[in-house]
Formats: structure tokens, sequence, C-alpha cells
């Protein structure tokens, strides 16, 4: 008796159990068994994943036959959806609604069970209740949802981007890539304002930003401007990167020029030249030579005074060169010599033969105002380089102009020993405002008599030699010192072609030189002129000089 009320009380125990196993909710397992559970019912190794069990619980069972009715009918239904509020609190709250990939390819829902709360957030009548099926069918329906996303809660792709968006992003991606530019814009410049001496390297200009090369000349040192164009280019590590900017007195002579410049180098340096004739009017009655030097009166003399006037688009800086003078060393180094802060321009100063005190008249009021000690060291004014920027800040051409037209109604400058000229104006306008540059870079005076005291190791070491003086080095009536310096770049202008001028000039033909055959017989006779004159005063214009 008491055996068979021990088995009854055994069954009901199980009975008891089993009801209350089917009617208790699921209790909190571990994330990795609630992935492989979810992974069970995905038909991706359930059994395996649920830690060995053969058997699914009842539960599971109806679960995965419900499944196969939601894959059915899931596009068909509206389920309900956490709005974005839910998602963003549910996310900060450590319970992203996201699957990653795991090593199978298989998903691992790192959602939890708490379904009521996301049905309350819906809102919707058909809000989910906390039982284990529902659980499972909120879980389902999120998985779902992850492998096909309703069109409403896709995240935009960028060809979707609405105007304004797309807008917004194009003006973000061009302020990014401006802030870029600026900062390289920066590195450079910071590069270029420092000390070449400091660097561990020759810094040579980049060739997006050329080297700008002024030349003035007249008829009586045009011989000079081919052959100084020739020694730079054989001697800079860049040659493409040099512009040459050639200031003439007249037509003619930029015709002449153009032609010699053409025959000599061709077109890819042509491209690099640009010849422009200097108006003289800009000089009318603002020069006046009180010495003995009359041919200081050229107006191609005081051109480099209108560097911007003559070419407002230039920019950087600017070496400027006289026609006498060959450049033996890179032309890049000397571009980027330093100008120290507040200075203009960079010369090299003399303070071995001429003194302010031989340009000007001291005794002057307004030279007098600017307390000038009569020793000061002077400068030759055939060679420097000017920042083109603080030249146009400070109106340096303005200054200039005032003390040319002071000097024509007041002995302002001329009657000293060193004569008038382009070099006074230059001297007062740059007094404090000019940083001195290596001698090397210009040795001068190979025109005059004394320099022959110059020995030859000296001369050749020097990076730029200037003939400055009476004395040419491509006449061949002597005078100048070290000449064969000079020659060895020299080029030589070609001889017009007989059957010059033998095809008559059109509307079609080129306003400049084409060739010797289209060219007009006035311009001919204007050429064939020139050139015997010139042969006449004893210029080599053919380089021989036996």
């Amino acid at each position: 008796m008491r055996r068979n009320k021990t088995i009854v009380l055994g069954i009901l125990l199980v009975v008891a159990f089993m009801v209350f196993l089917r009617q208790a909710p699921q209790a909190e397992q571990p994330e990795h068994h609630r992935a492989g559970t979810f992974r069970g019912i995905n038909g991706v190794g359930g059994a395996a994943a649920a830690g060995g069990r053969s058997q699914q619980r009842p539960w599971e069972a109806r679960a995965a036959k419900a499944r196969m009715h939601l894959d059915d009918n899931i596009n068909d239904q509206q389920l309900p959806q956490p709005n974005m509020a839910a998602r963003q609190r549910d996310t900060l709250g450590g319970r992203p609604h996201a699957a990653a990939a795991d090593s199978n390819g298989g998903l691992q829902n790192r959602a939890d069970n708490a379904v009521p709360e996301v049905g309350r957030a819906d809102g919707g009548e058909n809000a989910l209740k906390g039982n284990d099926d529902t659980n499972m069918f909120a879980q389902l329906r999120r998985q779902r949802q992850q492998e096909q996303p309703n069109k409403q809660h896709r995240a935009p792709k960028p060809q979707q981007l609405g105007g304004e968006q797309q807008a917004m992003m194009d003006q973000q991606r061009q302020q990014r890539k401006r802030s870029h530019e600026q900062v390289v814009h920066q590195q450079q410049r910071h590069l270029q304002q420092q000390d070449p001496a400091n660097l561990p390297v020759v810094y040579v200009k980049p060739a997006a930003e050329p080297i700008n090369v002024l030349i003035s000349s007249d008829s009586a040192t045009m011989m000079g401007v081919p052959s100084l164009i020739n020694s730079i280019l054989k001697n800079t590590k860049q040659p493409d990167v040099v512009v040459f900017y050639v200031m003439v007195d007249s037509a003619a002579e930029e015709l002449r020029l153009y032609r010699w410049l053409m025959l000599a180098f061709g077109e890819k340096v042509m491209s690099q030249i640009v010849l422009k004739v200097f108006p003289v009017e800009w000089v009318t009655n603002k020069i006046k030579i009180r010495g003995r030097r009359k041919d200081l009166a050229s107006p191609a003399n005081y051109a480099r005074y209108y560097v911007l006037d003559l070419f407002p688009e230039m920019t950087g800086r600017i070496v400027y060169l006289d026609s006498d003078v060959i450049v033996r060393g890179d032309i890049a180094e000397l571009y980027n010599h330093p100008i120290h802060e507040g200075h203009i321009a960079v010369f090299v100063q003399d303070c071995e033969r001429n003194r302010f005190k031989s340009f000007v008249n001291l005794q002057h009021p307004k030279v007098q105002a600017l307390k000038i000690d009569p020793d000061t060291c002077s400068f030759n004014a055939g060679v420097y380089v000017a920042d083109l920027q603080r030249w146009r800040e400070q109106n340096i051409t303005k200054e200039l102009e005032y003390w040319m037209e002071l000097n024509t109604r007041e002995n302002v400058y001329g009657g000293q020993g060193s004569g008038g000229g382009s070099q006074p104006p230059m001297l007062l306008v740059f007094l404090g405002r000019r940083s001195n540059l290596d001698p090397l870079w210009h040795v001068r005076h190979l025109g005059w008599h004394g320099s022959d005291k110059y020995t030859q190791e000296f001369v050749e070491s020097a990076k730029i030699l200037h003939w400055n003086g009476a004395g040419k080095p491509w006449l061949k009536t002597g005078g100048a010192n070290f000449p064969n310096l000079w020659r060895q770049y020299c080029i030589p202008e070609a001889i017009l072609a007989p059957n010059a001028c033998s095809r008559q000039l059109t509307a079609d033909n080129p306003l400049v030189y084409h060739s010797d055959q289209v060219l007009d017989p006035f311009d001919c006779a204007t050429l064939r002129e020139a050139r015997e004159q010139e042969l006449a005063a004893g210029i080599a214009l053919n380089c021989r000089f036996d």
C-alpha cells in the first residue's frame, strides 16, 4: 500500500514539474547559449550549439514551425516597429539591435528578451506579450528585419542623398581640399623663407613657380642679351623654369632681338622669353644727366623701375640683370637668396670704390633730412633680387619717380664723381631697406681700369661677372678685362639671308618675326643698317675677335 502511494506521489511530482516547466518563463541563459539556440532555429548546427542536446524543446518546435509561416508572410505583414528613440535608448543601454557574423557564417543575435519593452515603445495594438512563444517571435521578427530591412529604416546610399545633403557633402569635401592645399602652401613658403646656407642641399625653385629674370637693353648693349640668356641656360640645373622678361627701347630693336634669339635658341626657349618695348614717354622730362656720361640717359636704364607696370601679372620675386652681365652660377640660388624682414631687395654693397658721397648731393635739404653718413656704402644696381609683393605694398615705383622728377628741378644727384643716371634714386629709396648679397654674386667693374688687379682665380670663382663701364667684352677695340669669360657664351647674330623680304607681308602673316623671307622691306633695310653701324663701331656680331 505504501509502495503504491509512493509511486502515485512520484508521478504527481513529475507531472507537476512538467507543468511548471511548461508555464514558467525562460530562465536567463549565457549569451553563447542563446546565440547557439538561435542558430539551431535557423538551421545552422542547432543541436551542437544547444550544448549537445539532440531533442528540441516543445517551444522550439513550435517556434520553428511558426518561422516557416513567418518566412512566407513577413513581407505581407506590418509588424510593430520600434521607433528611433527606442533604438537609440536600447543601443546606449547596452542592448544593440544588431547581429554580427560568426566564424561559421551564421548570425549571433545580441538582443535580449526585453520584448515587452519593445512592444510598448511601438505603442501598437498588437504589442507582443512576455510569454515564451511571443519572445521567440520577437527575436525572429528582429532577425528577419536585419536580413531584409524595411526600406524606411535603411541608411541612405550616397547616390540616394537629397539635393541639400549632397550639396553639403560636396561643400565639406571642398573645404577639406582647401585646408590641405593651405597646409601644403604654408609648408612650401616656410621652406622658401629658410636661409639656403642652413639647408642640407641647395634649394631649387619648384617648377610650378617660375624664376623671373628681368633684362633691359638698348641698341648699344643688345649684343649682351643673347649671351646673358645663354649663360643662364647653361649653368642652371632647371633651365625650363626660368622666364626671361626683356625690355627694349623701340619696335625695331624688338624685331631684331626676336629674330636673333629665335634663330639662336629655337621655339622652345622662345616660349620662355617675353619681349616688350618700354614706353619711353613714361620717363620723358624726368631724366637729367649732369655728368659726362650721356649714355646714362637711355630710357632702358630706367625700365627696371616699372617692372610691375610692364608685367602686372608677375608675382614672387624678380632677378634684375644688366645686359653686360653673364651668370656662372645657378640662377635658382640667387633667386632664393634671403631678404630680411622689412627689406625690399638684396644687393652687393660697394664699400671700396664708391660711397654715398660719390653719387648724391648731401647738401640738398631733402637728402639732409635722411641723415645719411657720407661714407655709407653704396651698391651697384646692375644686379639685384627684389620681392615684388613688398615692392607693390610700399609703392617703390612712385618713390623712384619722386627723386627723378625732383632732380630735374633741383641738384639732387648727378654732379658728383660717379655721375647720375638710374643709380642715385635707387640708393635713396633702398636706404635701410636692402639686405646684403654674397659678393661672388656680383663681381663688377670689369669694364673699368683697375679691375685688372683681380686675380684669375678670384674672377673664375665668381657666380656673376659684370662689365659695367666703357669697356665691353663684345668690342674688338679692347678695354674690357677678362673678356674670354664672356666670349665663351657669345651668340652671333645671323646675317640676313640674300632672299630676305622676297615674300610680300600680308594680313595672315604674324606681326613678329617668322622668317627672313617674310619681312617687310622697310624692316629688312632697318636690320641691315643697324648691323652695319655696329660693325663699324667695333662690335663683333659674328663673335670673332681676331
